[in-house]
């Protein structure tokens, strides 16, 4: 258990530095606002791919994915913060900000209280 909340705490942790790299990235201009729209927006539709197929129901590490069901979820907010991403609308912070924490209190509920 241990080791695999320690996984997650990366996990959670790369999410939010991608959301900072493209918050700077676009802020500053450094990269055009269409490639991370186009990034949420496969991300999301990869999503409801995996939700609809159930292609991938194992994890990188041999787990069971059990946020499956959050997974609709999280593709409607790509999809909705590459909307906002491609008209350089700062309103995606929040949004990705608050699908970390349904993501991590999906992984509290499920781990610690579900039991």
């Amino acid at each position: 258990m241990k080791r695999l909340s320690y996984l997650y705490a990366i996990c959670i942790l790369i999410r939010l530095l991608i959301v900072y790299i493209t918050y700077i990235c676009i802020r500053y201009r450094w990269v055009n606002p269409s490639l991370f729209s186009v990034f949420y927006f496969v991300l999301g539709l990869s999503f409801i791919y995996q939700y609809i197929s159930k292609y991938r129901t194992m994890g990188a590490f041999g787990q069971t994915i059990w946020w499956d069901y959050l997974r609709i979820v999280h593709a409607f907010i790509f999809i909705y913060a590459s909307i906002l991403i491609y008209y350089k609308n700062m309103n995606f912070i929040p949004l990705l900000i608050s699908d970390i924490f349904i993501g991590l209190s999906g992984h509290v509920f499920h781990h610690y209280i579900k039991k």
